[in-house]
């Protein structure tokens, strides 16, 4: 996939050429292109580079922005991600991808009301769910998050 649409001019992503120009620089410095193909198979640091990409990010709010759009109030989505980043939650910017950096791009990018983490022991959901959480999980704790909007829940 990578070939196609960095180096066969695949269009889609013909509306990012910045971005797509970007990456081409990244994976040469990085050893990654060779012979006018991508070789990432036994490249560590390009491999760290693909992994933890903090770029993901816009398309993450993309993809989601368009889901949005079609589907409204009947969305459900589900993002994965390696680390939960907790050290961010009270950072006004963040560097690396994690499921704390996401939430709050999604959040700031005002896209969709409903949106919440639930990663181990933390859950931050939206103020209006906070009744239903504590009817359902009456062991957490509500604390407020995010200027009154999100309430970050500790289930003991």
């Amino acid at each position: 996939m990578l070939q196609g649409v960095l180096l066969e001019g695949d269009d889609l992503l013909a509306n990012h050429p910045t971005l797509i120009e970007s990456l081409r620089d990244d994976l040469r410095k990085r050893g990654g292109i060779e012979n006018k193909r991508i070789t990432i198979q036994n490249n560590q640091e390009l491999k760290k580079l693909m992994a933890s990409s903090s770029g993901k990010i816009n398309s993450m709010i993309e993809i989601t922005r368009r889901e949005y759009a079609c589907l409204q109030n009947k969305l459900s989505m589900v993002i994965l991600t390696d680390y939960i980043r907790v050290e961010a939650l009270n950072l006004e910017s963040y560097s690396k991808i994690g499921v704390v950096p996401i939430f709050k791009a999604m959040v700031k990018a005002n896209i969709c009301p409903n949106i919440a983490i639930l990663a181990g022991g933390l859950k931050v959901v939206p103020k209006s769910l906070i009744p239903f959480v504590q009817e359902k999980l009456p062991t957490c704790i509500v604390q407020t998050y995010m200027e009154q909007q999100y309430m970050k829940t500790i289930c003991i």
